[in-house]
């Protein structure tokens, strides 16, 4: 007897790597956005992030930009790249 395997959920990274393909942006685009949302996963201890709302991404903002001195213009791509 074999018995239906049900694939395993994605994570939210390869889920954010399919809508990115689905809007068909380009691979480099699809690179920053992961870097970003890597960098605010990482941020929160691999908390449920996508619960935190705005409040959470202005404050991982706030931590690139003040803590690990990250340029204006990278932290002004991080929110496009989470909401992508």
């Amino acid at each position: 007897m074999s018995e239906l395997v049900s694939p395993k959920p994605k994570n939210h990274l390869d889920q954010l790597r399919d809508a990115i393909r689905i809007k068909h942006y380009s691979y480099s685009t699809e690179k920053t956005c992961v870097h970003w949302a890597k960098r605010f996963i990482l941020f929160y201890d691999d908390r449920h992030t996508w619960s935190l709302g705005t409040n959470g991404v202005l404050a991982s903002i706030a931590y690139l930009a003040n803590e690990c001195q990250v340029s204006a213009s990278s932290c002004s791509q991080a929110p496009d790249a989470l909401h992508s």
